[in-house]
C-alpha cells in the first residue's frame, strides 16, 4: 500500500451507522486520515435507489445522520473530504464512459452483486425468485450495473486505496480491470489500479442474532453509534451467545460466540482479551456476566466518548457546509481527471454552448 496514496471510501445513506461499520471501516478511515493520506469519503446517494427508488425521500435526513456519525468517531472535515455522489458530475460521466468499455461478463459474474440480489430477495420474502431463476427480473439495470458506477466513484479522483470488507473485494477488482482496460485502449496511463485494503487482523463483527449473521440495519440486529446507552444495554441482554453454554460453570466455546467477537473487535480499547477467553472456557465467567463486563468496561466508555463528540457536532457543526466543502473538492478532482480522459479519447471539443 502506498504510504500516502489517495483513499476513497464511503457509505450509502440508508440509515445510521453501527458498530460493524466502525470496526470494519470507520476506524481505518480515521487511521489513514491521521497518517496524512488524502481521503475522500463518498456518500453514495444514487446507490440507495438501486434497490428501491421510492426511498429517495429519506436520503437527505440520512446524509445528515451519517455525517454526524463520521464526526463522532473522529473524522475531521478539515483533513477529509466528505462529499455527495450525485453532486459530482464527473462520476456520472465516467460511469457512462466505463459502461462502454466494460464487457457484460465482468459484471454478470460479480459474486457480490449476486449475493446482494439474494440477500435483498430473501429480506423481502421473494426468495422463490432465486429458485425459479427469475432473480434478475426483480432488479433494475442500475442495480445490476452499479459496480461500474462504483468504479467511477473510485477512479474519478484517482483513488488508490479502498478500505473494504472481504465481501466487497470483487468490486475493487472490477475497478482495477476497468482502469487497466481504459489505459490499454487509449494507450496512456490515466487511472491507477486501486488496491483493496482488507484488515485481516480484525474479525467481522456479527449481528446480535447469531455468529453467522452479518450486522446490518435491515436485519435489526445492530448496535448503532447513535444508540442511547440504555438501549445498548438492553440489546446486549437478548444477544445470542454460545448455545452449548447453558449456565455458568459450563465449559464455553468463545470462538463461536458473537459476544466474544465483540471482545476481539474492541481489543484495542480493552487490551488483552485472554482473561475473558480463559473465564469462558473454564466456566468461571457466565454469559450474562460476560455481557455486563463487555458493556461496562468496553462499550459504555467507547460510546460515551462518541456521544460527547456527536453532541458537540449537533450544536456547532454546519453539516451542509461540511458536505459542500468536500463536494467542491471532489468536483475539482473530477474535472481534472475528466480533462485528461477527454483529451486521450479525443472528445475534448471546443466549447459548444454558452451554458457550459
Amino acid at each position: 500500500m502506498d504510504e500516502k496514496g489517495l483513499v476513497l471510501t464511503g457509505d450509502r445513506p440508508t440509515g445510521p451507522l453501527h458498530l460493524g461499520h466502525f470496526v470494519g471501516s470507520l476506524r481505518k478511515r480515521v487511521e489513514l486520515q491521521n497518517k496524512g493520506h488524502p481521503v475522500f469519503i463518498i456518500i453514495a446517494d444514487w446507490q440507495v435507489l438501486n434497490e428501491d427508488p421510492s426511498r429517495s425521500g429519506m436520503i437527505r435526513d440520512n446524509i445528515k445522520r451519517i455525517i454526524l456519525d463520521y464526526l463522532s468517531v473522529g473524522i475531521d472535515p478539515e483533513r477529509t473530504n466528505i462529499f455527495i455522489q450525485s453532486q459530482v458530475s464527473a462520476i456520472t460521466t465516467l460511469t457512462e464512459i466505463f459502461a462502454q468499455i466494460t464487457p457484460y461478463g465482468w459484471v454478470d459474474r460479480n459474486p457480490t452483486v449476486r449475493e446482494e440480489m439474494k440477500r435483498y430477495l430473501e429480506s423481502t420474502g421473494r426468495a422463490n425468485k432465486i429458485k425459479e431463476g427469475k432473480e434478475k427480473h426483480e432488479f433494475t439495470v442500475g442495480f445490476f450495473t452499479y459496480p461500474i458506477s462504483q468504479a467511477a466513484d473510485i477512479l474519478f479522483c484517482k483513488g488508490e486505496i479502498v478500505p473494504v470488507g472481504k465481501d466487497q473485494e470483487p468490486h475493487i477488482n472490477l475497478a482495477r480491470d476497468i482502469a487497466g482496460r481504459f489505459n490499454d485502449i487509449y494507450g496512456r496511463y490515466i487511472f491507477p489500479k486501486p488496491e483493496a485494503w482488507i484488515d485481516e487482523t480484525t474479525p467481522r463483527l456479527p449481528g446480535l442474532g447469531g455468529p453467522d449473521i452479518k450486522m446490518s440495519k435491515s436485519a435489526g440486529n445492530a448496535v448503532f453509534l447513535s444508540d442511547p446507552l440504555d438501549v445498548v444495554r438492553e440489546k446486549l441482554k437478548t444477544a445470542f451467545t454460545d448455545p452449548l453454554k447453558i449456565r455458568k460453570g459450563d465449559v464455553g466455546h468463545p470462538d463461536g460466540c458473537p459476544i466474544f467477537a465483540y471482545w476481539n473487535a474492541f481489543s484495542r480499547e480493552w487490551g488483552d482479551v485472554q482473561e475473558v477467553r480463559n473465564g469462558c472456557e473454564s466456566g468461571r465467567l457466565g454469559c450474562l456476566d460476560c455481557k455486563n463486563r463487555l458493556f461496562g468496561n468496553v462499550l459504555q466508555p467507547f460510546l460515551e466518548e462518541i456521544r460527547e463528540r456527536r453532541m458537540v457536532a449537533e450544536y456547532s457543526a454546519d453539516i451542509w457546509a461540511i458536505a459542500r466543502k468536500g463536494t467542491d473538492a471532489a468536483n475539482r478532482a473530477g474535472e481534472a481527471t475528466l480533462a485528461e480522459v477527454r483529451e486521450v479519447m479525443g472528445i475534448n471539443y471546443p466549447k459548444l454552448s454558452d451554458t457550459e
